[in-house]
């Protein structure tokens, strides 16, 4: 089984969506029409769908994805779409967040309240990723993993977003949202109203809206992020690994000639050595099949603060839902936002595979890496919401039922994917010896059986969340 990659989303993003209408006919907006922005119902269905559309892949991919090599992680550097699903949830996420904090503190949630319930999922997440992870043999327990890291990005995001002020546009002074009267809910619980869709209650006035709004006020949370992702960089560079140097990035092995056998991840692969020790650490990297390499986590401790960042980025999308009601306004912010992050990615990358400064790799969690995925997370949520919000041309189905209830179809085809009907085989049981054709019918109908039982569950109302 390859790498586990998670569909699970705090309760900040899939709450239970409104019914739908069966009598009122879906209206056309234009991107600048004003009846959009004051549309009372207004739920970002494309959050749902782009979540649902990466745990829909996710799954194909835990499945076997065919037998396709796409369909499987980079051997080191490069992106493959098995690579896109994992950080595009990161981001999803960050995406979520800052509505989130915004609806509890206009409820009047008091902070001690909010840390705890960021404590409290960040366990939750984190005790989930380990029992996911393991099985009986304790001495063996791997550590680092996919809900791990979902859990410390979610945690030292939201301290960022709880703790560090926002300033005053014009003024440079430090504020707290805690006392905007103006947004003030309604609802028995923030936390049910907030996502992934109701953004309307916490968009400004596009007319007091600022061209920078979404980002002059967040300057002092940029600058805690960019600390963390140049420790990434000075860690990285910097750091004397015994036998490996300096800012090695490769995968080790006999790579490079065998000059680095004992240094797959040069910095990153010697600090979880030294946090984790080599007991508990993936042992099965895509690496080591054709690199004869050892044991590698690709989910380690340094890849925590790139994916921290990432996670902001996806805030940074979040904060535009929040500053700008009008629809033209937050296409052309997720649009420029998406561009600027890949290009800067393709910089960093040279636009090669191996030849660039830092290359494009996910198991390193390089910052090219992140950039191009919260570029691409930019750029398809983008599409998404013209598309389902604004020009109503998709309803998001099938993807927005499995966006709903990710946690449920992460842990059941976790738990149950190798079982028919998620998964059957035709002769041989091994995989390597079936057919595309074989493969491709027996992963396709295990995913369809899952969106399945996600539809079902929207119909019965059922919505399960962390």
């Amino acid at each position: 089984r390859m790498n586990q990659e998670s569909a699970v989303l705090s309760d900040d993003i899939s709450g239970p969506p409104p019914p739908p209408s069966p009598i009122e006919a879906p209206r056309r907006y234009p991107l600048s029409d004003p009846a959009r922005k004051s549309s009372p119902s207004s739920r970002l269905v494309s959050l749902d769908a782009f979540r649902g559309m990466s745990i829909t892949i996710m799954i194909f991919v835990n499945f076997g994805g065919g037998g396709y090599y796409f369909f499987n992680h980079s051997i080191w550097n490069g992106l493959t779409v098995a690579d896109l699903v994992f950080p595009w949830f990161i981001f999803i996420m960050g995406v979520a967040m800052p509505m989130s904090f915004k609806a509890l503190k206009a409820k009047r949630v008091p902070t001690g309240t909010i840390l705890l319930k960021i404590v409290r999922r960040t366990i939750t997440l984190w005790a989930l990723g380990m029992f996911i992870n393991n099985g009986t043999w304790v001495p063996h327990w791997r550590i680092p993993g996919v809900l791990q890291r979902f859990a410390l990005s979610y945690f030292f995001v939201s301290l960022i977003l709880l703790f560090v002020p926002t300033l005053t546009l014009g003024t440079g002074k430090k504020h707290a949202d805690d006392d905007d009267d103006d947004d003030a809910l309604d609802t028995a619980d923030a936390t049910e109203a907030l996502l992934a869709g109701d953004t309307r209650r916490y968009a400004a006035d596009p007319a007091r809206a600022g061209p920078f709004a979404d980002v002059l006020p967040y300057l002092l949370q940029w600058a805690v992020a960019l600390i963390l992702l140049t420790l990434w960089l000075l860690l990285t560079f910097l750091l004397p690994v015994p036998g490996c140097g300096q800012g090695y990035l490769g995968p080790g092995g006999i790579g490079d000639q065998g000059q680095y056998r004992y240094c797959t991840g040069g910095a990153a692969g010697y600090i979880d050595q030294q946090i984790f020790g080599q007991k508990h650490i993936y042992c099965g990297p895509t690496c080591a099949y054709i690199y004869h390499t050892g044991c590698y986590d690709p989910e380690g401790a340094l890849g925590f603060l790139t994916s921290i960042f990432l996670c902001f980025m996806g805030a940074a999308c979040g904060r535009i839902l929040m500053t700008y009601s009008m629809p033209r306004n937050r296409v052309i912010r997720m649009f420029v936002w998406g561009v600027f992050w890949c290009a800067l990615a393709t910089l960093l990358s040279k636009a090669s595979k191996n030849d660039g400064w830092i290359p494009i790799n996910k198991n390193l969690w390089s910052p090219s890496f992140i950039f191009v995925m919260g570029g691409s997370g930019f750029i398809v949520l983008c599409i998404f919401y013209i598309l389902i919000d604004v020009l109503d041309f998709w309803n998001g189905a099938p993807f927005k039922y499995p966006g709903m209830n990710s946690i449920v179809l992460y842990c059941g085809h976790e738990l149950l994917g190798d079982r028919a009907p998620f998964t059957f085989y035709f002769g041989s049981s091994s995989t390597w010896t079936q057919q595309h054709a074989s493969l491709m019918l027996s992963n396709v109908l295990g995913v369809s059986f899952w969106v399945i039982i996600a539809y079902v569950m929207y119909l019965n109302k059922v919505f399960i969340n962390i």
